[in-house]
């Protein structure tokens, strides 16, 4: 084995990166009363092909993040722990969107509030093991489509996780 020696400034400036470094990535994770951990999320919108009432859509944007909850769940053996399963559990039961369309194919368009059910029961877990901690990422990707009526749904939620 080898051994450095740093002088107290290259020490102090060490610090000073590794400090800078830690400060750009806030990881927004709680722990709630039962146990189960939660974490604010970003929300990344798929609505191509969607219309509203029939009508081209300029934009869609979402009001605000949203809270997702999940569980880290643990199998061990006799020799330590085998491995950690994380499961996303629950979020919002609505998301809050921002839709602009435009209603008589103009150049103007119109800005309505939605507010869109979503099912936690199917969500989409797909695994990542670069991102450096163990639970989910920072982003939910939330799929919209029309159903038969025209009416924007919730079509599929995906969200990032990371086992071991």
């Amino acid at each position: 084995m080898k051994k450095i020696i740093l002088t107290t400034e290259q020490l102090n400036k060490i610090a000073e990166h590794v400090s800078k470094e830690s400060e750009t990535e806030v990881i927004n994770e709680t722990i709630s009363n039962n146990g189960q951990y939660e974490m604010e999320c970003d929300v990344d919108l798929d609505y191509y092909g969607v219309t509203y009432k029939g009508k081209e859509i300029d934009d869609i944007d979402v009001l605000g993040s949203v809270r997702v909850g999940f569980n880290i769940d643990m199998e061990s053996r006799s020799w330590g722990i085998k491995s950690l399963y994380v499961s996303v559990t629950n979020g919002p039961e609505t998301l809050p969107i921002v839709v602009k369309y435009y209603p008589n194919d103009g150049d103007d368009w119109e800005e309505i509030e939605l507010e869109l059910p979503i099912n936690w029961d199917s969500v989409n877990e797909e695994s990542d093991e670069s991102m450096g901690y163990i639970g989910i990422g920072q982003v939910v990707d939330v799929k919209l489509s029309n159903n038969e009526e025209g009416e924007i749904i919730v079509d599929g939620v995906t969200v990032t996780t990371t086992s071991i």
